[in-house]
């Protein structure tokens, strides 16, 4: 039982680690900016973290405080990952992408996720340490740079790209 954890454990972490380099190499690349896949992906991934996290057995105050703090930092993180976004109008929509200095930011994160995972082990947080708690760390992130780059675009007046029509490849809402 402790055997098929564990490779859920690094099944999940290897899921994560993929979704994060896609993420990194779309944002270096720049791409259109939808509100569906900035939005909505960070929000399903942080939703789900909640839901699997209070679901666990044993979660204590060290959990609670490490989980605060690497949502706190993930959140911080995220907003200066959308500071530093360049953003501009491509055909009527936002288009953003992430300059070289960005994966500084990266990088933080992943430093405050060992930090955390680091702390939470010597002072017995075991939820802390979970992978649930990487995903909350990560939708965290995600929504906080979603946040800055929305408030950014409304203040420039760029509104989203439009969602693209799966079914025949135009534009358009779905």
């Amino acid at each position: 039982m402790e055997m098929e954890r564990a490779m859920s454990d690094v099944i999940v972490i290897l899921g994560v680690a993929a979704l994060i380099g896609w993420v990194i190499v779309r944002q270096l690349r720049g791409e259109p900016l939808r509100a569906k896949r900035v939005v909505v992906l960070p929000a399903v991934l942080a939703g789900y973290a909640i839901v699997s996290l209070n679901g666990q057995h044993g979660v204590g105050i060290a959990d609670v405080c490490c989980l605060a703090a690497s949502a706190a930092m993930a959140g911080l993180i995220g907003a200066g990952q959308g500071l530093v976004m360049r953003l501009e109008n491509r055909n009527g929509g936002l288009w953003g992408q992430l300059p070289g200095r960005g994966l500084w930011l990266w990088a933080a994160l992943l430093a405050s996720r060992i930090l955390v995972t680091v702390v939470a082990v010597a002072i017995g947080a075991h939820v802390a340490t979970s992978t649930d708690s990487i995903i909350l760390a990560l939708g965290i992130n995600r929504l906080a740079q979603a946040g800055v780059i929305g408030l950014r675009a409304m203040a420039a007046g760029i509104p989203f790209a439009p969602e693209q029509d799966r079914h025949n490849g135009r534009f358009g809402e779905v």
